[in-house]
């Protein structure tokens, strides 16, 4: 986890995860392989663009929306 001001950020150590929560992992992903609700998110977020803590609270216009 890292902290920025009021905002934890978490991320998952794909490299120190052991044992069963490894399997699960791989299940998750396996389940969600054909899902197409996934499939769409997986899509947006690859355009999407991460603004940051300085739109929180606030609306905030890229530069492309202007």
């Amino acid at each position: 986890m890292r902290r920025e001001g009021p905002w934890s950020l978490y991320s998952l150590d794909k490299e120190g995860i052991k044992g069963y929560r490894s399997s699960l992992m791989e299940a998750v992903k396996e389940v969600l392989k054909d899902n197409n609700i996934a499939t769409l998110d997986k899509e947006r977020l690859k355009k999407a663009e991460r603004v940051g803590m300085a739109c929180a609270g606030k609306v905030c216009k890229s530069p492309t929306s202007v």
